[in-house]
Order: structure tokens, then C-alpha cells, then sequence
């Protein structure tokens, strides 16, 4: 779950540093602070690094289509055994 901290850390990075370092902050929160390995933080689109990164009253709901998008990426028939 976000933390009140996690949102604090990542409302730090937006804030007038150039490009490059606020990449490499974004990358740090999302490998350190969230746990997320390296390819993960990298295949993440922009709204669930938002997400991920929103105070939990704040977060971007997951609307039937993107419901939709995650089941056709990660179909459950791929687990079953």
C-alpha cells in the first residue's frame, strides 16, 4: 500500500531539477522505496506509475478498460496448471 512518506518522497522529485535527475529519483523511488525490479519500473506506463505513486485518496481508479487491458496481458489460463 502507498504511504503518506512514499507520495512525499515522490512529490519531491518533481520539483525544479532538470530532466535526467528527476528520472534517476523516479527510478530510485520505484526500485528501492516500492521494491519494483528494474524491467518492471521500465514497462510501467505512465498511469500506473501515477498509481503507484498517488496518496491512496488520490489514486487514479482502474476503470473496465484498463481492467480489460490487464487481463488480456496476464490471463489466468497462463497459471493454471
Amino acid at each position: 500500500m502507498m504511504t503518506r512518506a512514499h507520495s512525499e518522497k515522490c512529490e519531491a522529485v518533481f520539483g525544479n531539477e532538470c530532466a535526467t535527475k528527476k528520472w534517476a529519483a523516479m527510478f530510485r523511488l520505484g526500485v528501492v522505496e516500492l521494491r519494483l525490479s528494474p524491467d518492471a519500473f521500465w514497462r510501467l506506463s505512465w498511469r500506473e506509475w501515477l498509481w503507484l505513486t498517488a496518496p491512496p485518496e488520490q489514486a487514479v481508479p482502474l476503470d473496465k478498460r484498463g481492467l480489460t487491458d490487464l487481463m488480456t496481458l496476464f490471463p489466468d489460463d497462463e497459471y493454471e496448471q
